[in-house]
């Protein structure tokens, strides 16, 4: 008898679930229901479809706040830098996935770099950095990094998978 009424309250909960995310809203969540001897069961958990970052890096005086917002394989970056004494303009682009930011002082001027690590949708799991250097405290400049050529003697063997 107690068996009958857990499958009862089981159902009841599913439809419920099931009810709750039918209705009309702007961030639909996708919920894979399957019914198995009558009894329904809820194979993966509700999830908000946006991916996010947000770090906030402070070190000798500067702050980055890092955020990352976005579906799939781009997302929008945005970078609000802070203490620089002449510009402290919001940067905002597109990039891959975020899975890790750190700040360190590279090149020991005593003002300190951002360094963000993304890594590309799919299969390969190719990993890239986007840098930034504080020009002597005052502004922000993009630190340029070289792509890997394909074919090159350095790609050779290479084959994404990276982790930072």
């Amino acid at each position: 008898m107690k068996s009958k009424y857990s499958k009862i309250g089981l159902i009841v909960s599913a439809l419920f679930i099931c009810a709750c995310s039918c209705e009309s809203t702007s961030d639909p969540k996708k919920v894979d229901i399957m019914e198995v001897d009558s009894v329904v069961s809820i194979n993966k958990p509700i999830q908000d479809s946006s991916s996010q970052f947000s770090k906030s890096l402070s070190l000798q005086g500067i702050t980055y706040q890092v955020k990352a917002i976005g579906n799939g394989s781009l997302q929008q970056l945005t970078i609000i830098p802070s203490g620089l004494s002449l510009i402290n303009d919001t940067i905002i682009q597109e990039s891959e996935p975020i899975v890790a930011a750190e700040i360190e002082d590279l090149d020991r001027d005593g003002f300190p770099e951002l360094l963000i690590y993304t890594q590309t949708a799919g299969s390969g799991s190719y990993g890239h950095v986007i840098g930034y250097s504080p020009n002597k405290g005052k502004s922000l400049s993009q630190i340029y990094f070289p792509e890997l050529a394909n074919g090159s003697k350095e790609s050779m063997g290479y084959m994404g998978h990276d982790s930072f």
